[in-house]
């Protein structure tokens, strides 16, 4: 998959938009169920970094 077909987001699902300094968003990956619906497609972030933190389950 090339880096032009990933699509990019603000947060999953939303479209890019203008971030302020010092933005921090924070959520659980089940806050968007209803989007994904368990399953995360490649996605980018070109605004920010990302960091996630799992504490079960497992991925492929």
């Amino acid at each position: 998959m090339s880096q032009r077909s990933i699509p990019d987001f603000f947060v999953y699902g939303e479209p890019v938009r203008p971030l302020d300094v010092g933005f921090l968003h924070v959520e659980t990956v089940l806050a968007r169920g209803n989007i994904h619906l368990g399953e995360v497609a490649a996605h980018k972030h070109p605004q920010m970094g990302q960091i996630t933190f799992w504490t079960s389950g497992s991925g492929t």
